[in-house]
């Protein structure tokens, strides 16, 4: 039996291999004894339909809490929501409709005291009405979102990006997108007591995409990317800084400059702008004086520079890839990033959701996986070394379905014929001086068991007699135990940990390896899931360990 389990699961993990879309490696980021947030499962992550797009950590008396907008419509937040560390909060009267998107999120002193602005393209409804208007432009109050005065209900302006900038005239809060506020078009600016404002003698030929305030030495100033070839009447492609008084172009148009995302960075070399080119150099950086490749770059695919995050060996610029998920610049080389990351990665910030260890790396995209555990569309990095084991694979129908459909509660594997609940592998002791041990429970009484190890967690479930396979990999078989009462625990009395068993069955391990654990189970009830659906076999949920 045991052989030709092995068997078929190693087909299963070469089938897995060549449908991945992200295969996982062992990066830089482990060695720090980094470890991803198991809190975003489907019920709790950001499910609905759509992406998240911009993120912004801030303090509105309650401690520092994260702020998301994007397409999803989740029953925790519909296009806005607030996450505190532990919970999501919604916002109330909109943004609402299912087509309603946010790009940009930023907080502003209009003069009457600090508010949340949101920006894309959404409804709001106005407090005492039943009519959604399409005001793609709404500030916070506390309660309801309200208009911003000026703006106007426009269904076809839309908002891409928001900042706060002092350009001499006292702090304004500046838009820029497709829109046309103050006769020129693609960028305003908001000030308190004053209103929107034109910046320069014209608007853009298009729409503008993206802004950033970056110092390259002689003081801070706005630049502004998007789709233009001319704005405020000078000729500039794709990008542009303002100096208070006008626009002065930003390179030329032989720099190719992508007009996605600008992010200021020193990498030891001094502050530079980087961005992303559709010219030869995939990665570029503005000095101030003139844009340059960043060499190296070791994906053939365009790359978004993301922002940056110092995982405990000085700061590094994150940008997204395919295969990894990102790769990090430290000033003279890349190196993988996010490596347990399924999916593409949009945005990012650092927010210290009071986990321990300091700020945490939050990241949303097209995610559904992280680090072999559900993760919808938000996942977290964490400076810490408190949760070196997270559980997995759950069996509850969140992801996959088991193969007769019978669903095991959250945090167990699918159902077996004993256990409506379905079997569960749990963990005490730490890996870290190591006492690891696993359990199982909710087996069939005296069911033949083996304890799997694996390198990689496939992406796609795989259905496995009656329940669902996720390692992939290098598979090896640690211990095989007969389940007295429905229950093992491994290592037994005159057991070697295991680590000591891992290198016995030549996987020695080192400190930031990353394992993956299931266990496999006779149940010889054939008629609770009948072949060809199911078998006589089932599945635990997984555990996945940070040595």
């Amino acid at each position: 039996m045991f052989d030709s389990m092995r068997s078929l699961a190693m087909r299963h993990f070469q089938l897995s291999l060549c449908l991945a879309l992200i295969a996982q490696t062992e990066g830089t980021l482990h060695a720090q004894c980094l470890n991803y947030s198991s809190q975003f499962p489907f019920s709790n992550g950001l499910p609905g339909g759509g992406e998240t797009w911009d993120m912004v950590v801030h303090d509105v008396g309650n401690g520092p809490e994260l702020f998301v907008g994007g397409e999803f419509n989740a029953s925790s937040g519909r296009h806005v929501a607030k996450w505190n560390g532990t919970s999501w909060t919604g916002f109330a009267n909109g943004p609402g409709q299912a087509s309603d998107w946010v790009a940009a999120l930023e907080f502003f002193d209009d003069g009457a005291g600090e508010r949340l602005y949101a920006g894309g393209s959404f409804s709001i409804q106005l407090p005492g009405s039943s009519i959604w208007h399409y005001y793609n432009f709404a500030s916070w109050n506390g309660t309801s979102w309200e208009p911003v005065p000026g703006w106007g209900t426009w269904p076809g302006a839309q908002v891409l990006d928001l900042t706060v900038f002092d350009d001499g005239s006292g702090p304004a809060l500046y838009a820029a997108g497709a829109f046309n506020v103050t006769g020129q078009y693609g960028i305003a600016r908001y000030l308190p007591g004053v209103g929107w404002t034109s910046l320069g003698t014209g608007g853009a030929d298009s729409w503008l995409t993206t802004l950033a305030v970056f110092d390259d030495g002689s003081g801070p100033a706005l630049y502004a990317a998007g789709n233009f070839t001319q704005i405020g009447g000078v000729s500039a492609y794709h990008i542009a800084r303002w100096n208070g008084t006008s626009w002065v172009p930003v390179g030329t148009p032989s720099d190719n400059i992508n007009p996605v995302r600008l992010v200021p960075f020193d990498d030891g070399t001094g502050p530079a702008l980087y961005a992303s080119s559709s010219g030869p150099n995939k990665i570029v950086r503005w000095n101030g004086l003139a844009w340059s490749g960043v060499p190296g770059w070791p994906s053939s695919m365009f790359g978004l520079p993301l922002g940056t995050f110092d995982s405990g060996q000085g700061r590094r610029l994150i940008v997204n890839s395919n295969n990894p998920a990102a790769y990090e610049w430290n000033g003279s080389a890349w190196a993988p990033s996010l490596t347990e990351v399924q999916g593409i990665v949009y945005c990012m910030t650092e927010y210290d959701d009071g986990h321990g260890g300091g700020p945490s790396l939050y990241f949303t995209g097209q995610l559904g996986r992280v680090a072999g555990m559900e993760s919808w569309r938000i996942g977290a990095l964490r400076r810490s070394c408190v949760e070196p084991v997270d559980t997995m694979c759950f069996g509850d129908g969140t992801v996959a379905t088991c193969p007769c459909l019978n669903q095991g509660l959250r945090g167990n594997g699918c159902a077996n014929s004993v256990a409506p609940s379905g079997a569960r592998l749990s963990h005490s002791g730490l890996p870290t001086n190591d006492t690891l041990a696993l359990t199982t429970i909710n087996q069939p009484a005296n069911s033949a068991t083996i304890v799997l190890q694996a390198t990689e967690a496939v992406q796609t479930r795989t259905p496995f007699g009656d329940g669902l396979l996720c390692l992939g990999g290098r598979l090896v078989r640690l211990f095989t135990r007969t389940a007295s009462n429905g229950s093992i625990v491994v290592p037994g009395p005159g057991d070697p940990t295991l680590r000591d068993r891992s290198a016995q069955r030549g996987d020695p391990l080192v400190p930031g390896n990353v394992r993956y654990y299931q266990a496999y189970y006779r149940d010889v009830d054939a008629a609770f899931c009948p072949a060809p659906t199911g078998g006589t076999s089932n599945m635990t949920n997984g555990v996945r360990v940070v040595w």
